[in-house]
């Protein structure tokens, strides 16, 4: 199990939850490719899994395919808020911010992900 060396904010993990959220719903309506059927439902499980340890704020006991998951997840959010500003640049301001964030947060899980499994 991997323990996050820096703790993520309350907004950081309230960002992962939405972000893990929206990416179960994307793997539920089949919105998500590449994913083999077998390696699907891991891959759900695992999602769903670390959404569940951010809400009740268990941020020691991450498997490294939990954290890989939520690095993709933000990554998603990324692309979406890329989106968003090429559509309406009026809301830079907030979608900025929730990049911060989301980058913020990304930086801890990669710092996680290169550490060493205990």
């Amino acid at each position: 199990m991997i323990e996050l060396k820096y703790p993520l904010s309350q907004k950081e993990s309230a960002i992962l939850i939405d972000c893990l959220a929206q990416l179960e719903n994307q793997m539920d309506e089949g919105g998500i490719t590449g994913f083999a059927s077998g390696s699907r439902l891991i891959n759900r499980a695992t999602v769903s899994s670390a959404r569940s340890k951010l809400e009740t704020n268990t941020m020691d006991r991450f498997r490294r395919e939990e954290i890989t998951n939520m690095i993709f997840a933000l990554d998603g959010l990324s692309r979406q808020c890329n989106r968003s500003l090429d559509e309406n640049a009026a809301d830079a301001e907030n979608i900025g911010s929730k990049l911060v964030t989301a980058a913020s947060a990304r930086a801890k899980l990669r710092t996680a992900a290169g550490s060493t499994v205990k």
